[in-house]
């Protein structure tokens, strides 16, 4: 009996030595565990400067595409009572009417018309900001000055009826109409507009002008003006030319016969109106046998405005 017991007792000895090994063992691993985590997590931080910031970093959402910059056209007026501007294109645009007045704001569809009343013929700017304005259109409002080169996106101006005594364009090179009849401009230099297909500059002061860079140019009316020449280029594109009622003699009259394109267009009829200039005279018929060998109906005595 004394014997089983010793054997027992012997056997939960060693058991216990065993199980303290074990022990020993597991807190050693653990132990080197934890010096291996410490090693890796100290190499990253020193490879990432700051394992915390990164990891924040890589959860942080990323900040929004900067607004599109806003394009500037500046109007000075001096009109008392209703004054209205168009434009169109897209995105977002301010008026700031130069009164004093809160600004209008308002996101461009199609076309947006913007309206104000001053009760004073003030002088005043007029501050025009748009996202992507193609568009504007500002005619009938006494304006003496206007800068559009900002908006380079602009492919349609109309500013006729106003008391304009120039036009920088030289920026606006996506400009394809272009209306600017009834002011009081001596010069118009469109030789960076060679996307232009209609220029409407009658009813003004020039003494000169050269389309010869604009080779899409099918409409051009610069009648009424003091006009003694006109440089005419490699216009295969004209269909209506109107240049009645200036200072242009026989030699200038000539040599836009001379320069007129010889193409025929489908179903088109191509115009020429050269009325009401001293260098008509004698020469009448002359001149219609060179524009109908070209194609062009030359009209001599009537005109459109």
């Amino acid at each position: 009996m004394g014997k089983k017991e010793y054997i027992y007792y012997g056997y939960a000895e060693s058991r216990g030595e065993d199980a303290e090994k074990r022990g020993e063992d597991r807190f050693f691993r653990a132990v080197l565990a934890m010096f291996i985590t410490a090693v890796i997590v100290f190499s990253a931080c020193t490879v990432s400067g700051n394992l915390y910031d990164d990891y924040m970093e890589a959860l942080r959402e990323p900040e929004p595409p900067p607004a599109p910059a806003l394009k500037t056209m500046t109007v000075t007026t001096g009109k008392s009572g209703v004054l209205t501007l168009e434009t169109t294109g897209s995105g977002i645009t301010t008026v700031d009417w130069g009164d004093g007045t809160a600004p209008e704001t308002c996101t461009l569809i199609n076309c947006q018309s913007f309206e104000h009343d001053y009760t004073s013929p003030n002088t005043r700017t007029i501050t025009i900001k748009g996202e992507n304005i193609t568009l504007f259109k500002c005619n009938d409002n006494e304006i003496t000055a206007l800068n559009v080169s900002d908006n380079t996106a602009l492919t349609e101006l109309y500013c006729s009826n106003n008391r304009l005594e120039s036009l920088n364009l030289e920026k606006n090179t996506a400009l394809k109409n272009l209306d600017c009849s009834g002011n009081n401009l001596t010069q118009l230099d469109i030789g960076a507009n060679t996307a232009i297909v209609t220029l409407l500059c009658n009813g003004n002061r020039l003494e000169e002008l050269s389309v010869s860079s604009n080779t899409r140019l099918a409409i051009l009316n610069c009648s009424a003006n003091e006009l003694e020449n006109l440089a005419l280029g490699d216009n295969n594109e004209l269909k209506v030319l109107n240049c009645s009622y200036n200072q242009l003699g026989s030699d200038a009259i000539r040599a836009i016969l001379e320069s007129l394109n010889n193409i025929l267009f489908p179903d088109e009829t191509k115009y020429l109106f050269i009325n009401n200039n001293p260098g008509i005279g004698e020469n009448e018929e002359a001149y219609k046998d060179i524009a109908e060998s070209k194609g062009w109906y030359i009209l001599l005595y009537f005109t459109f405005f």
